[in-house]
Order: C-alpha cells, then sequence, then structure tokens
C-alpha cells in the first residue's frame, strides 16, 4: 500500500496571493498523491517529478485569514488509499 514517507510545505502560513510549494516523498508502489482541504470540498493532485510529488499553488485571494487543517494522502497503482498525513496551514 502507498506510505507517505516525508512531507515538506513551504512556506507554512503567508498571505493571499503568496506560493506555497508542498514535496511528498511516498514509497515505490505511489501512483499519484492528493492533498485536500475537507472543510471546503479542495483537492489538488500533485505532480510526479523524479522520485519525489509536488504541488505548488497560489493562496487563493479569497481565502479567510485562519488556520486551516490540510490532509495529504497516496494512491497505490491498484488503488489502494494510504493513510493521511495531517498538517495545519495557516493564512495570514
Amino acid at each position: 500500500m502507498a506510505e507517505i514517507l516525508s512531507l515538506d510545505i513551504n512556506p507554512t502560513s503567508g498571505k493571499q496571493g503568496d506560493m506555497v510549494t508542498a514535496v511528498v516523498k511516498a514509497t515505490p508502489d505511489t501512483k499519484s498523491v492528493y492533498g485536500r482541504i475537507p472543510e471546503y470540498g479542495y483537492m489538488l493532485q500533485f505532480r510526479k517529478e523524479g522520485d519525489v510529488f509536488k504541488l505548488s499553488m497560489q493562496i487563493p485571494y479569497g481565502a479567510p485569514p485562519g488556520v486551516y487543517m490540510v490532509s495529504v494522502y497516496a494512491v497505490d497503482n491498484e488503488g489502494n488509499r494510504g493513510e493521511e498525513k495531517r498538517f495545519n496551514f495557516q493564512v495570514l
């Protein structure tokens, strides 16, 4: 089953319009990685770049300030979903 080995978020807080990058190292059987903000039903797919999965995005201009819980999970070649890793991100 796919598993996230490491998750790096840079920066861990920012204001509307700032760029945020997340990099995931996962087990070799990982086909894809997804990130989501459950409170808002927001979901994005990471792009595979070499041996990591990466997502760079701009904090939406309409995002209200506050702390958001973000979940990231990996999916293997057979469609099995691995355990979620969670982190908090603060919009200033």
